[in-house]
């Protein structure tokens, strides 16, 4: 939604505002080519926060269907995914009363793995997923600052915080802005994580 509340291009060159500091007409000031830092946050961003999301989810996505199936197939499928996937959460829902009774009742695997796994283990794929965002925005602007992640012209946050490091003794809000988003993202999306966790926790105590 950034770009439609702040218009202003992130790609015009302006050779009078090079290195301006934060003002009233450029929020973040600019950067060494005159771009406006502001409108470079907000395009780096959605990238940053797609790949972020994006690797996330995928990852999340993966981890929840394979660990659900090792803790439901168990046996030699069980054995194969151990060693890939963390949920060992799954593995105690097999004992679970109700679950041998729809073995009973031989219900379809893949219904009670998709009806009544899923929704169980929805809460690890949420602390998951959050943890995930975070370290993948991390990740990704960790390489962009190293010159091996976004290709100009695209921008993300590690790109224009890598944009700025030589220029950080005069300009430093070039470095600063781009750092201090990714900061509060991942910080607010492990905070987030944690208190997932904690009603976790909570559910797993109060259950009989």
């Amino acid at each position: 939604m950034g770009p439609l509340v702040y218009t202003a291009s992130p790609y015009v060159l302006d050779k009078e505002l090079i290195l301006s500091s934060p003002s009233l007409l450029h929020l973040m000031g600019t950067d060494r080519l005159g771009r406006d830092l502001l409108a470079r946050v907000i395009a780096g961003g959605q990238v940053s926060l797609m790949i972020g999301v994006g690797s996330a989810l995928i990852a999340s996505f993966i981890g929840l269907l394979l660990g659900a199936t090792a803790g439901y197939m168990r046996g030699r499928v069980d054995r194969s995914f151990v060693v890939l996937v963390d949920l060992f959460e799954s593995f105690a829902i097999t004992s679970q009363p109700f679950i041998k009774i729809l073995n009973i009742a031989k219900v379809s695997k893949w219904k009670i793995l998709l009806k009544y796994y899923a929704p169980l283990l929805a809460p690890i794929f949420f602390v998951s997923f959050t943890f995930g965002v975070g370290g993948a925005i991390l990740a990704e602007s960790g390489l962009s600052f190293l010159g091996l992640g976004i290709v100009a012209p695209q921008m993300s946050w590690g790109t224009i915080l890598s944009n700025g490091k030589e220029v950080i003794d005069i300009a430093w809000w070039v470095s600063f802005f781009p750092g201090l988003m990714i900061f509060l993202v991942t910080f607010s999306l492990m905070n987030i994580a944690n208190y997932l966790q904690q009603l976790t926790n909570k559910r797993q105590v109060q259950s009989p």
